[in-house]
């Protein structure tokens, strides 16, 4: 086993560890190597994929990281999860190793699956999480105080998230009412241009009548003018042989 000296960490500023009492505690780490992780409880694709990770069981807590020069355990690692109220089962041995899993109650969507290169391996990381699981009355609590962190985050971003939904749905209610609005002025000009319109046409068509009404007119003047002159030229051709006659019978009688 190996022994490491702490820093002070998130969680045990969170139990209120201070000073010298964090700052000289001893590391005693378990077990250690690479292990390919997926978390097949996850929503995400990404997570239900084999990603390979160098994990760690010390104090009570099973961690991985990226890789094993990051992590010291004064960094932040991937991933972690506190083994007191954990359970291990092991899965199947098939060509590409042994499968094992690890599923924690207290936190959701918390389902791991780990392969190790072989049985004995695997065997050996199950071993060594189950001495984990003995953690001290400390480590306990520390373990409970991450739980609660845990579990606050989580429902801390369950409000967020029916903020969100409900912010949305507000704007989706202010979208649905301005388009209603916008469809119902929308309507009311439509209408105020149709009856625009019927009355533009009623006017094309009064003035159609009244032109239609002055052609007439104007043809039944120029008929009776027409009508007149021919009337008038009758007149004059009838009246002026007469007159001549007239005045050759008064020469006449004359003589």
């Amino acid at each position: 086993m190996t022994e490491i000296r702490a820093t002070q960490s998130k969680a045990e500023k969170l139990l209120g560890f201070q000073g010298d009492v964090a700052m000289n505690k001893k590391i005693v780490v378990q077990q250690n190597g690479y292990l390919l992780i997926k978390n097949i409880s996850s929503n995400n694709p990404l997570d239900l994929t084999w990603r390979k990770r160098f994990c760690v069981i010390k104090d009570g807590f099973f961690l991985w990281y990226n890789s094993d020069s990051q992590s010291g355990f004064d960094r932040k690692p991937k991933g972690i999860l506190p083994l007191n109220s954990a359970f291990t089962n092991k899965r199947k041995e098939d060509k590409e190793g042994c499968t094992f899993e690890i599923v924690h109650p207290d936190i959701y969507q918390c389902e791991f699956l780990f392969r190790a290169i072989s049985a004995v391996e695997a065997d050996q990381w199950i071993y060594a999480l189950e001495n984990g699981k003995k953690a001290n009355w400390e480590n306990a609590m520390l373990g409970a105080a991450m739980i609660q962190s845990m579990q606050s985050t989580g429902n801390k971003k369950e409000d967020e998230k029916k903020k969100a939904i409900q912010d949305l749905q507000e704007k989706v209610e202010k979208l649905n009412k301005a388009t209603k609005d916008k469809m119902r002025i929308l309507e009311r000009e439509r209408k105020q241009i149709e009856n625009f319109e019927t009355q533009l046409k009623n006017h094309d068509d009064l003035i159609g009548d009244k032109l239609e009404e002055a052609k007439n007119i104007e043809l039944a003047i120029k008929e009776e003018e027409q009508i007149f002159k021919e009337s008038e030229a009758k007149r004059r051709y009838v009246k002026q042989p007469r007159c001549r006659n007239i005045l050759f019978i008064y020469i006449t009688k004359e003589f």
